[in-house]
């Protein structure tokens, strides 16, 4: 009991010596004031009223390193009603990742606009948009009465000539007639028979047929208007096979690669998915220092589309360590970081500062190269008010 009572006392005496000190530091303020102004009519000089407040923050620092002290004392003697309350957090030791973004766009390699290979009247459309097509399959017919129309002329006189011919040659294998005829006779046939299949392979070149699977995105020219080579007619998509392209600075060449994981977010569409890289370019564009990656991602309901923006995240980095929230790291003077922790002993907290060596940070987490052991219990809240050796009470 005569501990406790000569402590409180001790207490009741340093809280009054500090009030004396704050009484002291006012005066001491206003007479510096009241003497800056009387010394300002007396003295107009730079060096002078630079004297002055030399002087000045000499008094204000001295006063300040005996708040400091009694500060000190103050917390030392205080029961734990009166001492400063903070937060904790636990130092884990974790699997760190840290990421970088980019942003990327959702391309196809089946995803075509068709154009017509010749000129002319659209026949017959046989599809309308968004209905699915199957590869090999017939979408628009051009008119193309007179290439068949040639085509009968050209058969009529096929036949004549192979008639022609096989005559000739009954003949010839008789040692009847000339070799000239007979040869000319077989080379006639022969240069039909060209004509024909040229004519044929035009013909063709009235139809638009898919060459892949997927689903009519557009539909340029109706049935009755003419077509173009040089103006699309159809628009051709298979949303099966799609994937992602980025451009990534080329400080990441040697983390990038093959086989990194991704994380690829699409914003307007709030999907996430993971995914790797499967292919990383090897040029490095000059205009902006960086390389090609392309990811390839899954869309079986066919909910992404081509040009869509996507978020690219790749992991560069991923290391076991003590990782601690960012905003509890604090910075000294000179640059270097710290942390406040707090160690209990008998039932009494005191505030450690502890420098640290801080790594990457991600998502307001930040890994620990060195300083700091696991489960460290470092100050959260309150971290800024408090000071090394100082005793504090631990809440919530």
């Amino acid at each position: 009991m005569r501990k406790v009572s000569v402590g409180k006392l001790k207490l009741e005496k340093l809280k009054f010596e500090m009030k004396n000190i704050l009484k002291i530091s006012i005066l001491l303020l206003i007479l510096v004031v009241t003497s800056c102004k009387s010394d300002a009519v007396d003295d107009q000089t730079i060096s002078g009223l630079k004297a002055k407040r030399t002087e000045i923050k000499t008094e204000i620092d001295k006063l300040n390193a005996k708040l400091k002290i009694v500060d000190k004392d103050i917390a030392a003697l205080s029961t734990d009603e009166n001492l400063y309350l903070v937060s904790v957090v636990n130092a884990e030791k974790t699997n760190f990742k840290h990421y970088i973004e980019v942003q990327g766009n959702v391309n196809s390699d089946q995803s075509i606009s068709m154009f017509p290979e010749m000129g002319g009247l659209v026949k017959s459309v046989f599809v309308k948009e968004g209905v699915n097509v199957k590869k090999g399959q017939t979408l628009m017919l051009f008119d193309s009465s007179v290439l068949q129309r040639n085509l009968q002329e050209l058969q009529s006189s096929l036949e004549l000539a192979t008639t022609i011919f096989e005559r000739q040659e009954k003949l010839w294998n008789q040692k009847i007639g000339s070799e000239m005829q007979y040869l000319q006779a077989k080379n006639n046939v022969s240069t039909l028979k060209s004509k024909k299949d040229a004519l044929k392979a035009q013909i063709l070149k009235s139809k638009i047929i898919a060459p892949f699977s997927g689903i009519i995105d557009r539909i340029f020219v109706k049935k009755g208007e003419v077509a173009a080579p040089q103006m699309p007619a159809l628009r051709l998509i298979n949303l099966d096979k799609i994937y992602i392209e980025s451009d990534v600075s080329e400080k990441y060449i040697s983390q990038i690669k093959k086989g990194t994981e991704a994380v690829v977010t699409f914003p307007n569409s709030n999907i996430t998915m993971q995914t790797k890289v499967w292919m990383t370019g090897n040029f490095i564009k000059l205009a902006n220092r960086t390389f090609r990656i392309v990811v390839n991602v899954s869309n079986k309901d066919h909910s992404i589309k081509p040009n869509q923006l996507a978020v690219v995240k790749l992991l560069d980095n991923e290391e076991e360590g003590v990782v601690i929230p960012t905003n509890l790291i604090l910075n000294n003077p000179d640059g270097t970081t710290y942390v406040y922790t707090v160690l209990t002993k008998k039932g009494v907290s005191v505030v450690k500062k502890v420098n640290i060596v801080v790594g990457k940070s991600y998502k307001n987490k930040t890994l620990i190269k060195n300083g700091l052991s696991e489960n460290a219990i470092v100050v959260d809240k309150g971290a800024r008010s408090i000071q090394e050796g100082q005793k504090v009470k631990v809440g919530a």
